[in-house]
């Protein structure tokens, strides 16, 4: 019998080929074992989160056994969920680095070349310098894109589960436009749409749906609240659906009667993100893309209303510090199987914004979006 990720998670197998995929990584890299501490990346590769006060390392080696240290009041929690072949636990904060050295220590690691992941979330500068105290002869070495590389270009499992996010969202984008008409409270809106995204089986979104309406939706990342739709106010939503902790953004607009303004910057955005998943190929760079995009924004006149990065990577929890990054100038190359997330939003200052996105899968010959929604600007009557 098959193993459909959507319904069972993840399967063991997926969580091997993740393992060696990240061993294999480190002969190149001049590096003999790796200890993983930022947030999303841990829980990729064990299934489960440590305690997210102190270092809770995975360290990956070749020939050695996956192995978490974990604080000791999570270590039932990580036993149940994770899928780590090892669990060594500590009490609390005057023990962490002790039990993590001496951990190191009895896998032979102790002068190891050891990769930290120094420039992520989950470890703290006296971290290191401390470890580096307990185990002088250790080098260490930056290893922050290590997992990060690994974990960008998603396996069968994976896109099973990216595919059923982006179907959320999709519902989820049907219903905030269905839930729009003239008068419509803001935080109800937000309220029809995540409901119809966890109905259909959407898990919560990592952080809130940004649902905005009228001159609210001029303020990035905004909460909704009590603003209600007046006549030829924009309807702004980027929010993802969720699956197994894998997220699928998208982004939409539409406008209650007309607002020509509004009308011409989202055919603005729309060109330029259709610009960008043109460029987007095995092979280009981060930069391409965001030049794609970037271009025809700058070309139409609107360079200052585009404020932020082309796109980045999706997948477990959305993003984090130290992903791939669609940005000027960015220098990673694309390869079949990662999966992006290009919003190009487009701002009137202190009026209003607009935008559109898709996520998408990188074929061996373009981009695939994961969604089905047309891209058109929706007209509220």
């Amino acid at each position: 019998m098959s193993h459909d990720p959507v319904t069972q998670g993840f399967s063991q197998v997926e969580y091997q080929r993740r393992w060696d995929a990240v061993r294999a990584a480190l002969p190149p890299a001049g590096l003999d074992a790796l200890c993983v501490t930022a947030p999303l990346r841990l829980e990729w590769l064990s299934g489960a989160d440590g305690s997210g006060m102190w270092p809770d390392p995975l360290i990956l080696a070749p020939g050695q056994p996956v192995t978490l240290v974990v604080r000791r009041y999570e270590e039932d929690r990580v036993r149940t969920t994770g899928r780590v072949e090892r669990i060594v636990s500590y009490f609390g904060e005057d023990d962490a680095l002790d039990v993590w050295a001496e951990t190191l220590r009895e896998m032979g690691l102790d002068s190891a070349r050891l990769g930290l992941e120094l420039d992520c979330w989950g470890l703290a500068p006296r971290d290191v310098s401390e470890l580096q105290r307990r185990l002088p002869r250790l080098t260490v070495l930056d290893a922050s894109r290590i997992a990060g590389d690994v974990m960008d270009v998603k396996s069968d499992e994976e896109l099973a589960v990216m595919r059923a996010a982006a179907a959320y969202a999709d519902i989820g984008m049907q219903a905030f436009f269905g839930a729009l008409h003239a008068g419509a409270l803001e935080s109800d809106v937000a309220a029809t749409t995540l409901a119809a995204m966890r109905a259909a089986g959407s898990e919560p979104m990592p952080f809130g749906a940004t649902i905005l309406l009228g001159q609210n939706s001029a303020v990035p990342h905004g909460a909704s609240g009590t603003t209600r739709l007046q006549p030829g106010d924009v309807a702004f939503a980027e929010f993802g659906g969720v699956c197994h902790g894998y997220c699928a953004g998208l982004v939409r607009s539409a406008v209650l009667g007309n607002n020509p303004a509004a009308e011409a910057l989202y055919a603005v955005a729309r060109r330029a993100l259709e610009a960008g998943l043109g460029a987007i190929r095995p092979g280009a760079t981060t930069g391409a893309v965001d030049a794609a995009v970037r271009g025809v924004v700058t070309a139409a006149g609107y360079a200052a209303a585009f404020r932020h990065r082309s796109g980045y990577a999706i997948g477990l929890g959305w993003q984090d510090r130290g992903n791939t990054s669609l940005k000027p100038g960015g220098s990673t190359i694309l390869r079949p199987g990662m999966t992006l997330h290009l919003p190009v939003n487009l701002f009137a200052q202190g009026e209003f914004c607009v935008g559109c996105s898709e996520t998408v899968l990188v074929t061996s010959d373009g981009a695939e979006p994961l969604g089905r929604l047309p891209r058109d600007l929706v007209w509220v009557g």
